[in-house]
């Protein structure tokens, strides 16, 4: 099981996620193929892990970055729920998720593996 850190408790958590994502972020290439994950889009939505990123505290040359590399980098630890590889596998969820499942396999993922 996996400590919230940081103030963030699992129930935290699931409100933020609730009230903050509107979908999933990704980039689309020329061919309308999913590209590549993005932490923020112009439209609003966020990842999983961009969610997190204060909106003064967000660089757009975070974008490609793994998540543990952003907050190391831009010394976010404080403000994230969770570690480094406990924050790339949240991550990995909103990544590998269907952009219509994204949001209930977040909150699946933070039921079944937040303590």
């Amino acid at each position: 099981m996996i400590n919230a850190i940081n103030g963030w408790t699992k129930a935290k958590i699931l409100k933020h996620i609730e009230d903050n994502f509107k979908g999933k972020s990704y980039y689309t290439n020329e061919d309308g193929w999913e590209d590549n994950c993005a932490y923020r889009m112009e439209d609003g939505r966020k990842c999983a892990v961009g969610m997190f990123i204060p909106d003064k505290d967000y660089r757009p040359a975070m974008e490609g970055m793994s998540a543990s590399a952003i907050v190391n980098d831009y010394e976010l630890y404080d403000k994230m729920p969770f570690e480094g590889e406990d924050l790339n596998m949240f991550q990995e969820v909103h990544d590998k998720s269907k952009p219509q499942h994204a949001k209930r396999k977040l909150i699946k993922w933070i039921k079944e593996n937040v303590v």
